[in-house]
């Protein structure tokens, strides 16, 4: 599949669009405590015991850093996953950074 952005908001919608997560390495952006795809890093401003708009205080985030400077070479992950996040970054940058990152 040749696309550059999907609107989706649960696995079972990225399902629904020929989009399995179970074989791709990427990253859930702003993951607070529910990554769309279990096996996506969670990327988030911190880990553990904050406040978060999720409600619950938790974060699963497994790497703590901004949205806008990912640490990851060029063209490493096959997907970016975002929700409810881009209106908080700088988003030119962060989706210029998210471009970059993907394969």
């Amino acid at each position: 599949m040749d696309w550059a952005a999907v609107i989706a908001e649960t696995e079972v919608e990225f399902l629904a669009l020929g989009i399995d997560f179970q074989y791709m390495n990427g990253i859930d952006v702003g993951s607070g405590s529910r990554k769309i795809n279990p096996g996506a890093i969670g990327v988030d401003l911190a880990r553990g015991e904050v406040t978060d708009f999720s409600g619950d205080g938790i974060t699963n985030a497994e790497l703590v850093c901004r949205g806008e400077d990912i640490p990851f070479k060029d063209n490493s992950l096959d997907y970016v996953v975002s929700r409810h996040t881009l209106e908080h970054l700088v988003w030119r940058i962060a989706l210029r950074e998210w471009y970059r990152v993907l394969r």
